[in-house]
């Protein structure tokens, strides 16, 4: 069967595995909420343009753009994200982000980041520098990576093909960042706003 891996991690033992969590989800929080902002500013400079000049707008379900604010703004990213969600078409509101933990051992954890294929794909990398983790990819269809030793390769081999099994590869926890039904924890909106009416004179 071929094993292609693309990204993964594995935790170094010198660090706790959930402590190790909760900075990532700390860091990728923060990563995701700056990306919003970004967006809901873009969006609220958009819908300021006439119709046909607008750049951010879905043509088919523009909202009413009178007064529009950050908390619609909001509601916008979320229903565009919302349609999504169950599709196999990948597009910029393909948002879900989350890290999978996989534990081959007693002891030894392995990490698969998935940062979805939209506007927030950047919000978990830095994962790669990150000094808790090492790289623990593997792919078994292509020869291993110059700079893996033949020995390493080996060993990842070995951790990585038991869980490869149907009835193993259902066995992971989910750390979840960004997701419908946990869109209030990074949503930037109500900031936003707080921090707009402080500014009023």
């Amino acid at each position: 069967m071929s094993t292609k891996i693309w990204e993964a991690y594995i935790v170094k033992p010198d660090h706790d595995v959930w402590e190790v969590l909760w900075d990532i989800r700390r860091r990728a929080e923060k990563n995701v909420r700056k990306t919003l902002t970004k967006l809901y500013n873009e969006l609220l400079e958009d819908a300021k343009r006439p119709p046909k000049a607008r750049e951010l707008f879905s043509t088919s379900e523009i909202p009413d753009l009178v007064d529009f604010g950050y908390l619609q703004a909001s509601r916008y990213v979320q229903d565009q994200y919302r349609q999504t969600v169950g599709k196999s078409e990948r597009s910029i509101w393909d948002m879900s982000v989350a890290v999978v933990v996989r534990r081959p051992s007693r002891g030894r954890y392995l990490l698969i980041p998935y940062p979805g294929s939209g506007l927030l794909n950047g919000s978990l990398a830095f994962l790669r520098r990150h000094k808790a983790l090492a790289d623990f990819h593997y792919q078994n269809q292509t020869d291993r990576p110059s700079n893996i030793t033949a020995q390493a390769w080996e060993w990842r081999a070995r951790t990585w093909e038991p869980l490869l099994d149907d009835d193993r590869w259902q066995d992971k926890l989910e750390l979840s960042i960004v997701s419908v039904e946990g869109w209030f924890r990074i949503d930037p909106a109500w900031d936003l706003v707080r921090k707009q009416l402080k500014a009023l004179p």
